[in-house]
Parts: structure tokens; sequence; C-alpha cells
């Protein structure tokens, strides 16, 4: 497996406190723009804003940064056009544009060339993040880096039984990173791995809907946690499913923020790679922080194309509600990600 362009194996940290606003500032010099989500709620209205959400456009204000914003477009956003696959990007006075998800590599191709793009992680949804990191690497003249900012508390780890379950969408492949391997493979050895997170029953759907036997499956789990609390709220996300792939031998300790190790600590792709080296098939479900999306979507990307028929990235594509954290703790930012391809 080939290395994503990647010029530094894990996440630069800025504390919240002035001193690292400072920093973080400073850094915002080497960004031409920001692109934040802005997704609806299950209503069609934008939620309340986190105050994690308002730690880059601060930031990006201060460094005379423009910022841009993208969702998932809905009808109201697409006019007259179905809105269907779509995403909406807001740019500021250049009203809005609703490009289809084969289109976005074209579309940055022609209004991000040679610019370096910094991907709020926290604020964008699934859907983009998936398009927008494979749109950048077709494009090729783009410049990618992502940025996390982290919660000081997480309710749902606190008391996880008063907060109703994630209201998600239907479990598919994201558009663009089509696997058709376990459709047609016969006989052979699979696995499918999840990368925990806190929602609660979450992860078992995906083993309920496609019926895997626990013999093939195995759980990724973040450690550190970027909360108190939430190792033991990610183990409680499988209930009892957890105890029994932890005896099976089936549970794997990350740290969540790190694309690849350091220190005796495993990243998100030492991690796949490791898993995914000896079988046929493999089915990847993300279901943890970002940071660990981007980390699956790294893994893809630097797999053959012989090796990406074999693995399939599997998503429910979770709707935004309400506020779910509170505070801010700190932002990682992972730089340069992607890099533009070499004229030579």
């Amino acid at each position: 497996m080939s290395r994503e362009a990647c010029l530094e194996n894990h996440p630069l940290e800025f504390p919240a406190e002035e001193a690292g606003k400072d920093a973080l500032s400073q850094r915002f010099s080497s960004f031409d723009l920001l692109l934040l989500g802005k997704e609806l709620n299950g209503e069609g209205r934008k939620p309340d804003l986190e105050p994690r959400e308002g730690i880059l456009p601060q930031q990006a204000k201060r460094a005379g940064v423009p910022t841009w914003l993208m969702r998932i477009a809905s009808d109201e956003d697409a006019s007259d056009k179905d809105a269907k696959d779509r995403f909406a990007l807001f740019r500021p006075d250049e009203g809005t544009e609703c490009p289809l998800w084969h289109e976005l590599p074209e579309w940055m191709r022609t209004h991000c060339a040679g610019k370096h793009l910094l991907l709020d992680l926290t604020t964008l949804s699934g859907s983009s993040l998936f398009q927008l990191h494979r749109s950048a690497r077709i494009a090729g003249n783009v410049r990618l880096s992502y940025a996390y900012t982290t919660p000081k508390r997480y309710p749902q780890v606190d008391k996880p039984d008063a907060i109703p379950p994630v209201i998600t969408r239907a479990i598919k492949q994201p558009y663009g990173y089509r696997s058709f391997a376990q459709e047609h493979t016969r006989g052979g050895r699979r696995r499918h791995i999840l990368l925990l997170g806190f929602d609660r029953h979450r992860p078992n759907k995906f083993i309920e809907h496609y019926q895997w036997p626990l013999a093939d499956v195995h759980a990724l789990l973040g450690d550190p946690a970027y909360v108190q609390g939430g190792v033991e709220q990610a183990k409680r996300s499988l209930g009892s499913v957890y105890n029994e792939l932890e005896s099976l031998g089936h549970v794997k300790v990350i740290n969540p923020k790190l694309l690849w190790g350091r220190d005796g600590e495993m990243g998100v792709v030492d991690a796949l790679s490791e898993l995914c080296s000896d079988v046929g098939s493999v089915d990847i479900v993300p279901l943890g922080p970002k940071p660990t999306l981007l980390g699956c979507i790294v893994y893809w990307h630097g797999l053959d194309e012989s090796r990406q028929q074999q693995t399939r990235l599997l998503y429910d594509f979770p709707v935004t509600r309400k506020v779910r954290t509170t505070g801010v703790e700190t932002t990682w930012v992972y730089p340069d990600v992607v890099v533009p391809r070499s004229k030579s």
C-alpha cells in the first residue's frame, strides 16, 4: 500500500488557551481558504452552533482567510435542479452552486487550483468529507489540510441513556468508493471492521443488516478517547457484542487522532493495514470521531486499484441534530494530507 502524500504523520495541537489561539492564528497564514460544513437538521433547519464550531471561523477572520460553506443540497438550495446527489457550496458574494458529486473534481480544479484549503472535520458531514478528499486527489492541483476541534465534555458520555439514539440514513457505500467484491466473491476470508464511536447500538445495525458472523467482525477502540469516559461509552455502543469480540481477541486499541502510529501507539491507517493484509475482502465502518473517518479515507486511497475493489467503506450518514458537546479543549491540525501532483 502506498502512503497518502502526508508530510506529517500526526496532528499539530493547539490548546484552547489564548497562547494556543495565537499559535493557531499564525498557522492560518498558510491557508488560502477555510471550508466549513453547515448541514440542516432532520427538520430542515440549521442546528444551533456548538462552542467548538466557532473556533476556526474566528481564526480565519483574524488571519483574513476567506470562509466557504458546504452541505448536502436541499431542494431549496438547488432551486429548479434535482437536489439528489448534489452538494451546495456557498461562496461569499458569489452565490450558491450545486454540483453533482461526480462534478466536484472539475469544480475544485476550476475554483481551487493552486489553493491550500483547510477542511473542518468538526462541521463537514461524512458525505462532504468523502467527496472533497476524493475530488482533490482527482483534480491534482489542490492542497488539503484538515482540522478538528475537541470539546471539553460530551453529555452523551455522562448520561448515555438520557440522549436518544442518533438518527441515520440508509447504510451504503459512498459515491466514488464503490467495491463489488463482497457481492461477487465466493469463499475466501472476509473481515468486517468497526471503528467505535459513542452512539449506542449504531454499530450493531451494520452487523444485523448484513448478518455478519462475529468470527469475522473486529472492532477498533480509540484510547485515549478525546473526552473523559469515552472509552467505556465506545464499548457500551456495541452492548454485549463488545464482550464477545473481546473474548475472541477481536478488539484492537488505537490512538484515534493519529493517521499513522508513533511512540508505540497505533494509528488508524496502521491498524487497518494490519487487519486487512491477510483477507480477501474487507468492510470498514467508520463510526468514531471524524479524525478516524479521515484515517479510513486516507487508508482507502492508499490502496492499489485491485485492493480498492476488495475494500468496502460503509457508512450510515447521520443526520445533524441539536448541540451535542460543551466547551472547547484542543484543535488538531493535520497538515498537507493531500498535496498537488508534480508537473514533471
